[in-house]
């Protein structure tokens, strides 16, 4: 693979994104293996940074196409020759590749379809989801009054990890060259609001497009050839001020060599934020290529973990296809979800450091065990793996509930058990005729008639929740174990910690 590569120092005067020193900032051009003599255009590169997808236009005989291809990073670090993708991609001749989720499993193009069918004269875009037998076609995502407002020339979409908010990229004006930036939210029937313009300071009089939300959910770059930039159009950073998602920081030149004196634009980082993927007209095999960025640390965006992992049948440990989602504690509201791979049961989701959160897996006919991740303290980024469980709900079969948390040496709900025992409450609405046991464990520290109360009051405690919630009171019994049925070693802390647990049975379905 032909490698072009050049190196210049990095230098950017605004000292909240950049500090001044000797480090550098490589730029490689991906080589013709990715790279055509056409306009190699929009990388998306997977949060693992190990598919890329992208669009390529070519003009033949006066007539140009736009086709979506795809590379992927073998284990020689080279990138794979890409192959452009067939149905249910590339339905017709004018196509954009926009978003592609943490896992690779779903995609987001331009153009609205229904069934597989384009409707030309209606603006916005479609997501395909892959499934057992392969990638679904395309189906429209609904924004409210967007194809009323999508009349620019420079039109786009960015997407948060956890899909709750669009970045648009809009003009209300037919066939204007100037586009703004705008923001859109999850509705609870699964559409997008109206999208909203951002603050003057994000939008000026030129032209800001390509807009990408990186994995923290609060560093946004994007293309503009606004004044202070070094070339055409240059990318930029800025950082959400709010919760609002309309207040940001003053944009800041990513200087060189991101940006030259030709067209830079469609940024795409991975999790990590190491790698950045944009397209450049400097040096290019043809009219653009797309080039690989390794960041200075001041141009990442806040570390985050990116948590992987398969949803296991705990009777048969085999992999399930189910739906992941994560919540906030302690206060339980929604942070994202995200579906298995429909074969393996893999998943891959993005957790921002400076929260606690709470995450299972759901399936008809399951039980779920959650998991527990405490990311208050900011650190580096993560790469972690937990396997998450779903119990049959079946005569006998056992739950762990792994996110029932006491105060130190006694009975008493820590604040965060409260989200978990809300959910089971759900799953004994959900299936009305299931009786469960609460069973309390301790470890073998303290004598055995302390270890039995403590576990009795404990087991009891959590049955008592449930009954305020409206659980019948034949529903739900509760035992305590002390230490008599551990499940791991009482020698080391670490196994200690799991034997203390409060798990429950299913007694009838």
């Amino acid at each position: 693979m032909k490698l072009i590569y050049f190196i210049f120092t990095l230098f950017i005067a605004n000292q909240s994104f950049c500090q001044v020193d000797s480090d550098t900032v490589t730029v490689f051009n991906l080589g013709s293996n990715v790279n055509s003599v056409s306009a190699d255009l929009n990388p998306k590169i997977t949060a693992d940074g190990k598919k890329l997808f992208f669009t390529r236009r070519t003009i033949d005989n006066g007539i140009l196409t736009e086709y979506i291809w795809l590379s992927e990073l073998g284990r020689d670090g080279r990138w794979g020759k890409a192959t452009v993708l067939e149905s249910p991609f590339n339905l017709n001749d004018k196509n954009s590749i926009c978003f592609v989720s943490t896992d690779g499993n779903e995609v987001i193009i331009k153009g609205i379809y229904r069934k597989g069918k384009l409707f030309p004269k209606e603006r916005g875009y479609s997501v395909l989801k892959q499934t057992k037998t392969g990638w679904s076609f395309p189906e429209a995502i609904t924004i409210d009054e967007y194809s009323l407002m999508d009349k620019g020339l420079h039109n786009g979409i960015a997407m948060t990890s956890n899909h709750e908010v669009i970045i648009s990229s809009l003009s209300e004006i037919k066939d204007n060259k100037n586009n703004d930036l705008y923001v859109s939210f999850k509705k609870t029937d699964g559409g997008y609001t109206k999208p909203q313009k951002l603050a003057d300071n994000i939008n000026s009089i030129a032209n800001e497009f390509s807009p990408f939300i990186a994995s923290d959910a609060t560093t946004l770059f994007f293309a503009s050839n606004r004044d202070g930039g070094l070339g055409e159009t240059d990318i930029w950073i800025s950082k959400r001020l709010d919760s609002t998602w309309l207040n940001w920081s003053n944009p800041v030149n990513l200087g060189a060599p991101v940006n030259t004196k030709d067209k830079e634009g469609y940024y795409s980082l991975d999790a990590s934020s190491r790698y950045a993927f944009a397209v450049s007209d400097k040096n290019s095999l043809g009219e653009a290529d797309i080039i690989r960025i390794k960041l200075r640390k001041e141009q990442q965006a806040n570390p985050v973990v990116l948590l992987t992992g398969k949803v296991i049948n705990r009777k048969n440990n085999k992999p399930i296809e189910s739906k992941i989602k994560y919540l906030l504690l302690p206060e339980g509201t929604k942070a994202g979800e995200a579906h298995t791979d429909p074969i393996t049961g893999e998943y891959k989701i993005i957790l921002p450091y400076g929260r606690k959160y709470e995450f299972f897996a759901g399936a008809h006919g399951y039980l779920s065990e959650t998991s527990f991740l405490d990311l208050t303290n900011v650190a580096e980024y993560q790469e972690r793996t937990i396997d998450l469980g779903l119990v049959p709900i079946e005569v006998g079969q056992v739950v762990k509930m792994n996110n029932i948390f006491f105060e130190y040496k006694s009975s008493t709900l820590a604040q965060e058990s409260f989200v978990e025992l809300d959910r089971i409450v759900d799953e004994m609405e959900e299936n009305e005729t299931m009786e469960i046991e609460i069973e309390g464990h301790t470890d073998n520290r303290g004598s055995h008639e302390y270890n039995v109360k403590l576990s009795t009051q404990r087991a009891e405690i959590v049955r008592q929740y449930l009954l305020t919630k409206k659980v019948a009171p034949n529903r739900v019994k509760s035992v305590g174990y002390g230490e008599e049925k551990p499940i791991a070693e009482n020698e080391t802390e670490d196994g200690r910690s799991i034997n203390r647990r409060v798990e429950f049975t299913v007694l009838h379905k």
